[in-house]
């Protein structure tokens, strides 16, 4: 059940960071193309 728990925080980790990084690349090409 403990080992369960980590899992999903891993998994919600790892979304989390796709995320944040998706998000990063999307402003870098925002700013690449206005300017």
């Amino acid at each position: 059940m403990h080992d369960n728990h980590c899992m999903k925080k891993i998994l919600f980790i790892q979304v989390f960071a796709t995320i944040f990084i998706n998000n990063a690349i999307q402003r870098k090409l925002y700013y690449m193309m206005c300017s």
